[in-house]
């Protein structure tokens, strides 16, 4: 519920929580379904922000997409099933679309 909160932010604090955001990804005690409710939160924001409000994004874009690779590359680490979730390699190919990468 918090992650969503981070769509409406001011693009400054925006940028500073949504790389904590990503860092958070990396605690190790996370169970599964945390692990993958977070990596799913954070595609859809970065997915959300890359199509509406790409100025708020684009500055740290870079910093992000380490961790969005690793989602979309590792998808059973993070609990995301396929048939479920959807493909998240073809999310982040969509990403990068909208970013003009």
């Amino acid at each position: 519920m918090r992650a969503t909160d981070l769509r409406f932010m001011p693009a400054i604090p925006f940028r500073y929580y949504i790389i904590g955001f990503k860092n958070f990804l990396s605690n190790e005690n996370l169970d599964d379904f945390s692990k993958g409710e977070a990596a799913s939160s954070l595609f859809r924001i970065v997915e959300f922000k890359a199509e509406y409000q790409q100025a708020d994004i684009l500055p740290v874009i870079g910093d992000l997409l380490p961790t969005l690779e690793d989602i979309s590359g590792n998808q059973e680490k993070y609990d995301l099933s396929i048939s479920i979730c959807g493909d998240y390699s073809e999310k982040l190919i969509r990403i990068k679309s909208l970013i003009g990468l």
